[in-house]
């Protein structure tokens, strides 16, 4: 498993309502936590395709490639898109001030500048890109270094590890707080038996049903 694949589940929204963050010196923090992606793509790479397609369709040759991808756009996705940046942007820098710069005087002018730098979709490009924890210690983000306390080390990996190996089973979702409860989405699966048809022999492996000559008719 790769330090980007550990990453992608550590930053979502709800986990910069903390005080601080426990890293490996791998890259474990994500970019673009704010990157709110609306179905098939990031907003902001929505929002700057838009632009461009008004941009090059003054162009009334380029119509013609534009109109297939703009018909894929909803009736309200680009009100969507910039509500989405706007409402990320705001809980962030809210809980910045609240929780992680509680203590610091400018946490105003920090949480909207921590806030900015891991929305910037024109700077990260990916919501997959790992940024170690220097440079997120660079904005201000408050870190500790997991492999400082070896106790803590080892409860962050084996909570890691079950929640890994439970999602690669029927889960989908997990939540769960320090008094042991716990809310998990479950995929429903369904089995489906496939309908014979008239003519439709099941034979065993090779091919050749017993009784029947290769090449005679059923």
């Amino acid at each position: 498993e790769s330090p980007r694949a550990r990453a992608r589940s550590v930053l979502h929204l709800p986990c910069w309502n903390s005080q601080r963050f426990a890293a490996r010196v791998d890259p474990v923090i994500m970019t673009g936590p704010l990157q709110r992606p609306l179905g098939f793509a990031p907003a902001r790479a929505i929002l700057l395709q838009f632009d461009q397609a008004k941009e090059e369709c003054k162009d009334p040759s380029l119509l013609g490639a534009w109109i297939p991808i703009l018909q894929q756009y909803g009736p309200a996705l680009i009100q969507q898109c910039e509500s989405a940046e706007a409402l990320a942007l705001s809980l962030v820098t809210e809980w910045l001030e609240q929780y992680m710069l509680a203590a610091r005087d400018d946490r105003k002018e920090k949480a909207q500048q921590i806030a900015s730098f891991f929305a910037s979709y024109e700077e990260h490009r990916s919501h997959s890109l790992g940024i170690d924890r220097e440079s997120a210690r660079q904005q201000g983000v408050v870190i500790d270094d997991l492999e400082s306390d070896q106790d803590l080390q080892d409860a962050v990996l084996s909570v890691h590890h079950a929640t890994m190996h439970t999602l690669a089973g029927p889960a989908l979702k997990i939540v769960e707080n320090h008094l042991g409860r716990t809310y998990a989405k479950v995929a429903q699966q369904i089995a489906l038996q496939m309908p014979m048809g008239p003519g439709m022999l099941v034979g065993p492996p090779g091919g050749q049903v017993p009784g029947i000559q290769p090449g005679a008719p059923a």
